[in-house]
């Protein structure tokens, strides 16, 4: 495990682990194989004489179905680990069991701002499989998408009691809010919308100390990369983050989530248009 060998390629090769234990399956023993990664930190491109070798952790990919195409594969992007350290670290939402072993039982409602952006079709699907109740923020425009993909209930952002429709389509506090927008305006509206005594804001960027405007509010900067257990500087900014075996381990449990889902049809991609020049 772990060891590290010499070879003639003018490089070293650690070897993780067996490539049984990766892919026990003989279905899975061929060439060809199209793989969804979200890896930003974690892919080693080594260049070797005629060939490019693209190293990954095996444990955090996922194979791509055979219903599905390379197109849609690619709408999952880094969306899926994103929105496993979202849902299930603690310092996070620490929404209760997963897609395909829920547990929670009350449907609470969960705000997901941005309702249309790929993160957030995909968060939603995963939120009602999970037994929550997404509520989704979006443009008019794309309020049907949102319910298309999950949200059991909408909101316009456009609409200037955007906020009031929340809370009443909330029927509840609403105690957990996912933004995945994460600007000034998005914040505000989050923020607004939370439960008075307070929750958990989880945005996917920067949010600066100005958009913080409510102490009983716990806010959680999610990074997806931090699924890959390694160390990423990026200079002195919250994109900077330490490995972290805990969040690592998050992420190869929802790998097997996520493949488990795709195989049996339970999660759909996000619309994609390719561009061609």
């Amino acid at each position: 495990m772990h060891d590290e060998f010499e070879t003639n390629f003018f490089g070293t090769v650690r070897v993780a682990m067996n490539a049984v234990q990766v892919m026990p399956t003989a279905k899975d023993h061929r060439s060809s194989l199209n793989f969804n990664n979200s890896s930003l930190a974690g892919p080693i491109l080594t260049t070797v004489p005629l060939r490019n070798f693209c190293v990954v952790d095996a444990r955090l990919l996922v194979k791509v179905p055979d219903g599905w195409n390379d197109l849609e594969a690619a709408s999952l992007g880094v969306g899926w680990s994103t929105v496993s350290l979202a849902f299930s670290d603690p310092n996070a939402l620490g929404l209760e069991g997963l897609p395909t072993k829920p547990s929670h039982q009350s449907k609470d409602p969960v705000l997901v701002c941005g309702g249309a952006t790929a993160s957030s079709t995909l968060a939603c699907q995963l939120l009602s499989l999970m037994g929550y109740t997404p509520i989704a923020i979006a443009f008019n425009r794309s309020l049907e998408l949102a319910v298309k993909y999950g949200a059991v209930r909408t909101a316009s952002s456009a609409s200037k009691d955007c906020v009031e429709t929340v809370k009443s389509l909330a029927g509840k506090p609403m105690r957990r809010i996912l933004d995945c927008i994460t600007d000034a305006e998005s914040a505000a509206i989050c923020y607004s919308a939370m439960a008075r005594t307070g929750g958990t804001y989880a945005c996917l960027e920067e949010c600066p100390d100005a958009w913080r405007t409510r102490r009983a509010v716990g806010v959680k900067e999610v990074m997806g990369f931090q699924a890959l257990g390694v160390d990423l500087n990026l200079g002195a900014s919250t994109y900077t983050r330490p490995g972290d075996k805990k969040l690592m381990e998050i992420g190869m449990q929802w790998a097997g989530e996520m493949q488990s889902l795709m195989e049996s049809g339970r999660i759909k991609p996000h619309p994609l248009r390719e561009l061609r020049d």
